[in-house]
This record gives structure tokens, sequence and C-alpha cells, in this order.
């Protein structure tokens, strides 16, 4: 690959991250999937920030393939009005087919009263770390680590 070719392919792994974080944000389910090789590995297992974060948000495990992300996340959040920011992207390109990436994260998840969770609002900052798959010539996440290093609950009181 030469370097405008690179530059390329780094500019469409940004807009498919920007379209991971809007269909995620718009509840879209399938546009979501759509992100995703099928063959994704969906991994949530070192986004803890404490007990509560495993037993209130669900997240703390793996899930295989675009349909079952999908509806892992689907199920995690529910109704809750989300945003999700992805910044300051470290992308690789290793060759046509296969790059890496790091993205930082910030999602805030404020939950609905009838959620059963105890909290208003969780505020959160990680880290992204994924690996991308060109097929038939459409880059798509193949894995993706999430690790989240603090998070911020805001009671219902507030």
């Amino acid at each position: 690959m030469d370097d405008v070719q690179r530059l390329v392919a780094v500019y469409q792994i940004e807009k498919l991250k920007s379209r991971y974080f809007r269909a995620l944000d718009m509840k879209d389910w399938a546009a979501f999937a759509a992100n995703f090789t099928e063959d994704i590995v969906f991994d949530f297992t070192e986004s803890d920030t404490g007990d509560d974060v495993d037993k209130l948000v669900r997240h703390i495990y793996q899930v295989d393939g675009a349909a079952a992300a999908a509806e892992w996340a689907r199920t995690a959040i529910g109704n809750a009005t989300t945003s999700h920011h992805g910044h300051m992207p470290d992308i690789e390109i290793l060759d046509e087919d296969t790059a890496t990436g790091i993205w930082s994260l910030n999602d805030q998840i404020w939950f609905t009263k009838d959620s059963g969770f105890p909290y208003a609002k969780l505020e959160g900052y990680g880290h992204y770390y994924e690996d991308y798959r060109r097929v038939d010539g459409v880059w798509k996440v193949a894995r993706t680590k999430f690790v989240r290093h603090h998070a911020i609950f805001t009671p219902w009181d507030q």
C-alpha cells in the first residue's frame, strides 16, 4: 500500500467507528451489527470499574458474532439515552485488508426509572482496542476490546 491508500484506509476506519457510535446511540441494531465481521469478538471482560458495573450494567463478558454483539448491546442499555464519543484514534494499517486501532472513549448513559438501574446516570472513561478487517472492500470491526478505566455514577436524587 502506498501512503495515499493508507490514508484512505484510516479515513474509512474512522468513518466506521463513527457509524458504530451513531448506530449504538440511535438504537439502530441492524446498522450496529453491520459494522462488524460475522465472526467478531466483542470483549468487555476488562471493562470493570468495580463490582457495581458488573452487577448493574452487565458489561463484564465476551460475546462472539455480529448478531450476538448487537443483542448484547440492546440488552445492556435497553431504553437508556446514550452518548458515546470516540477520540484520538491511533490506527495502524497492517496490510491491504487488516488494521488495528486504539480509541479513547467517553460514554454517558442516562437510565430510565423502570430500568432497575439504581443510578440515574453512568459516565465512563476508557479505551477501545480494535482489530479491523476489510470484507468485500468494506472495513469492519473484527475484534473490539473495551477497557473502562473509570466510571462516575449519579444517584437518582441529583
